[in-house]
């Protein structure tokens, strides 16, 4: 399943005409500086407009390569940018839950030794201080403008 963008193969297509029309540029410039037998004046004004044809070829094939070029940055810029943010959501939602979970492993351990295990508000207390702790990284993560 393909899900890059169609231009990807442009550039190298691109890069493949550029180089095909350098090599009728040359032809072309060395037909037209030389004088051949057989050529009259129409035929050296003939060779003068298809050396022009392939250089306007050739830079309008170098144009197309930039832009084609600028496009994929482009591209990868936003792909990036959108990484980016997805990796900053997890590491908030990470940050909110690790010490929770620190917390719920620590009273998930079966120990007698305890004390807020035989009081009768322990398990109260224990939510209360999740709860006190995860509101407390939500209005951190939000003052920072990173929610």
């Amino acid at each position: 399943m393909r899900c890059l963008p169609s231009y990807w193969g442009y550039k190298s297509d691109l890069k493949k005409l550029r180089r095909v029309f350098v090599y009728h540029q040359q032809i072309f410039a060395a037909l037209r500086l030389e004088r051949f037998p057989g050529l009259s004046e129409d035929h050296q004004h003939e060779l003068n407009d298809l050396f022009e044809h392939q250089e306007r070829a050739g830079s309008l094939t170098q144009l197309y390569y930039g832009l084609a070029s600028d496009l994929i940055d482009g591209y990868i810029s936003l792909a990036a940018h959108h990484l980016n943010s997805i990796m900053k959501t997890l590491t908030i939602v990470a940050s909110i839950f690790i010490p929770l979970t620190f917390i719920a492993g620590i009273y998930g351990m079966n120990f007698e030794n305890m004390p807020e295990l035989k009081a009768p508000e322990g398990y109260f207390l224990v939510l209360v201080v999740m709860a006190l702790i995860a509101t407390v990284l939500i209005v951190l993560f939000r003052r920072r403008r990173w929610l």
